[in-house]
């Protein structure tokens, strides 16, 4: 079987990735490529469920920020905003750790990607119970 590719093949094999830089549609073109070739490809599946899960991770900070504001109660809505960033901060470590774990194999590219967001959604799903709103 001859393959033929549009670029030489150090270039898609070697190339870095970079998370800012690329989008799903050249994600799914590579793996594809990456496939054909013979490759390995665990990172850029790890990149593509981490891109796929992004847009979700602004819903599950409202929802913590919810259940954080009614869980507090009516004190100082200066702490129930602090507790609120630095949970952010922790979804965003989490994350970030998430996809470390799944670039060199430890997780599988799905639970790399969508870990933080189904933990921090059950999480704020068990602070919205907690305060009587579900």
């Amino acid at each position: 079987m001859i393959l033929l590719l549009c670029q030489p093949l150090k270039n898609i094999i070697f190339a870095e990735l970079k998370y800012d830089e690329v989008n799903i549609s050249s994600l799914r073109e590579r793996i594809q490529t990456l496939k054909k070739v013979g490759s390995k490809t665990h990172r850029e599946q790890t990149f593509l469920y981490l891109k796929a899960s992004f847009p979700l991770s602004n819903i599950i900070m409202t929802l913590i920020g919810i259940a954080i504001t009614f869980l507090i109660g009516k004190t100082n809505r200066m702490l129930d905003m602090g507790i609120a960033i630095v949970c952010g901060f922790v979804f965003w470590a989490f994350a970030v750790i998430s996809g470390a774990a799944g670039k060199v194999e430890l997780f599988t590219p799905f639970w790399a990607g969508f870990s933080p967001v189904f933990l921090f959604f059950a999480a704020s799903l068990l602070g919205l119970r907690k305060a009587k709103i579900l």
